[in-house]
């Protein structure tokens, strides 16, 4: 009786301590998506405004699209956060798989905003 309560007990405070070991990972993963979501309403409000603009204005629309730059310069400084606490998550030894999730996810959060993707909704 008194093995199967230590058992569930040290399990208990096995899986906490997993839980705050991977935090920093989860942080980068969090950052990363709420950054790609900021990301696609951005590429669609841009997407709606070139659908709205006519002659001269869609010929011209790249220098509207500069308007747009402030946003996605800080959604690429929220994934170059994630990045870094990737970095900080793997030197902490973190769950490797979690670690890879939060690089993939970093990195295609600081390369979408540069690429033009409302260019693909046409």
């Amino acid at each position: 009786m008194a093995t199967g309560y230590i058992q569930y007990h040290c399990g208990a405070f096995m899986k906490d301590r997993l839980m705050n070991r991977n935090i920093l990972s989860w942080i980068a993963i969090v950052i990363c998506v709420l950054c790609m979501i900021g990301v696609l309403i951005t590429e669609r409000n841009i997407y709606l405004e070139y659908q709205a603009a006519t002659g001269k204005t869609s010929a011209l629309f790249s220098l509207n699209e500069l308007s747009y730059l402030k946003k996605k310069c800080y959604l690429i400084f929220g994934g170059l956060i994630g990045l870094v606490l990737t970095f900080i998550a793997y030197k902490r030894k973190e769950t490797k798989t979690k670690i890879l999730i939060a690089l993939g996810l970093s990195t295609f959060t600081i390369v979408i905003p540069i690429i033009r993707v409302w260019r693909l909704f046409i």
